[in-house]
């Protein structure tokens, strides 16, 4: 997949057979290429800076600490992957131990003085909302992004991840167990760093703006 920033002057190329990195050291572009980004997230699409040249669906991740595994987009693939995937007995069983439920819960609030109703809609989306189920969320950084691969891989959604300085918390080791692992599962990452790392690691292919925003191609 390709784009093109108005303010960068390489083409931004990215695949899933190598790990694209661009290290900015100028802070101002550095911040102008992330909320560009940002503002592309949340719909809003600046076709002045950021011209996509393929059909791109990334998730941006920049905090984490409070790191997002469990956003809009992958609850509502998640529970309608649990529609699809249970079979008819178990099916057939929920919905009878639903309505169960409301029964019971129902007949409690005969005691209740206050003109109260519930939802008798019994059918397997008030299920998977009653459950609520969830991504869990480890306290290890690579184990989450690891969980993030799975996701997007299993549920087909998101064709590209975007991690910002996410080097300051890897250790060299650690990143290569995360390139392979991205690229085992033909996932496209893109690293954007406000600093430089110097030579290119196994697999990364970079483009490095200076503070003077000279650009270099390694």
């Amino acid at each position: 997949m390709k784009f093109r920033v108005s303010f960068i002057e390489n083409l931004i190329e990215i695949s899933n057979e190598y790990i694209r990195c661009i290290e900015i050291e100028n802070k101002d572009y550095f911040y102008r290429f992330i909320y560009l980004l940002n503002n592309y997230n949340e719909d809003i699409l600046n076709e002045d800076e950021l011209l996509l040249m393929d059909k791109i669906d990334f998730k941006l991740v920049t905090d984490y600490f409070n790191l997002n595994i469990n956003d809009k987009k992958i609850l509502n693939a998640i529970n309608k992957y649990i529609k699809e995937n249970i079979n008819e007995e178990n099916y057939n069983k929920l919905l009878k131990d639903y309505q169960k439920l409301y029964k019971s819960f129902a007949l409690s609030l005969n005691d209740i003085d206050i003109p109260l109703e519930i939802n008798e809609d019994i059918n397997i989306e008030n299920i998977i909302k009653l459950m609520n189920p969830k991504i869990k969320v480890e306290k290890n950084l690579l184990k989450n992004i690891f969980t993030l691969i799975d996701i997007f891989k299993e549920l087909n959604i998101y064709n590209l991840l975007i991690l910002v300085n996410i080097k300051q918390y890897l250790t060299i080791d650690e990143l290569q167990e995360l390139y392979k692992y991205a690229i085992y599962n033909k996932l496209s990452i893109l690293l954007i760093d406000n600093k430089t790392y110097g030579i290119t690691q196994k697999y990364e292919k970079k483009i490095i703006i200076d503070d003077n925003l000279d650009e270099f191609v390694i």
